[in-house]
């Protein structure tokens, strides 16, 4: 109370002129403190480089459904714009009928796989069938060997075969820090003796994988769900104090002056 200052002043217990100082003194600690404690940092020039982040996992199914009296035109052109998007996250790609296939492990090359996409076809599988927890299986264990962190595994395939080994696969493959989603191919007739297409299936698969699921036709709500995943690997703090360099140590420095101020021997009024 302004009214009691020079009754405290008299009898010793305010300093004249010294609050003031006191007052910014700690204003200037406190701010060097925060500033220190949100952790400013500089991309690290001579961190070491990592591979196999944000990996892409195409699962492309040529059963006889997807082939044969399906739309293998779709199927091809989802998978070559899935490559074509990627940017500069490295890509793998399986296919799957019967058994699955590794075509190619993570690589930061996609035109590397462009071809393969080209060439697919009814003859390609050697067996018939749809097993897409194979491919799910094949997809877990080539990260898990690659040593993949923040990967996204997309089935390609109208739903044939996705039973509940498929659906734990996908919850394994989330509970592993990987996302699963599935682009449909819905066939433009079902001939005799094919097994109907199942888009339910692959909500289900999408769900325990924590992803989603879109149309052959309609590809840009996963490509952005890819493109707003890239960079969750290195969010991870513990990869980011390889890759980043802290300044917040050097700011603490700057808190000395005022903090010594703070704690000087005084004089008695």
């Amino acid at each position: 109370d302004p009214a009691l200052t020079p009754t405290l002043e008299r009898l010793g217990h305010l300093a004249p002129g010294r609050n003031g100082g006191i007052v910014a003194a700690l204003a200037a600690l406190g701010s060097v403190l925060a500033l220190a404690l949100a952790g400013p940092a500089s991309r690290d020039e001579t961190a070491p480089a990592f591979r196999n982040l944000d990996v892409v996992f195409l699962l492309v199914d040529l059963s006889r459904s997807t082939t044969t009296g399906g739309r293998l035109d779709d199927l091809q052109a989802a998978a070559a714009r899935l490559l074509a998007e990627s940017g500069t996250r490295p890509v793998a790609l399986a296919v799957f009928a019967g058994e699955a296939y590794l075509v190619g492990g993570p690589t930061d090359d996609p035109r590397a796989l462009d071809g393969v996409v080209g060439v697919m076809d009814a003859e390609t599988m050697p067996d018939h069938g749809s097993r897409p927890d194979r491919a799910l299986r094949l997809a877990r264990d080539a990260l898990q060997g690659a040593s993949a962190r923040g990967a996204h595994v997309v089935l390609i395939s109208d739903g044939g075969g996705a039973g509940p080994e498929a659906l734990r696969e996908a919850r394994l493959l989330r509970e592993s820090g990987a996302a699963v989603s599935a682009v449909f191919l819905a066939p433009s007739e079902t001939r005799y003796g094919m097994p109907p297409p199942r888009r339910d299936a692959l909500e289900d698969l999408a769900f325990e994988g924590g992803g989603a699921v879109v149309d052959a036709a309609r590809l840009d709500p996963l490509i952005a769900r890819l493109n707003a995943d890239a960079g969750s690997a290195i969010r991870d703090a513990r990869l980011a104090a390889l890759l980043f360099r802290d300044h917040g140590r050097l700011l603490l420095l700057l808190a000395l002056p005022p903090a010594l101020w703070l704690c000087r021997r005084r004089r008695a009024p």
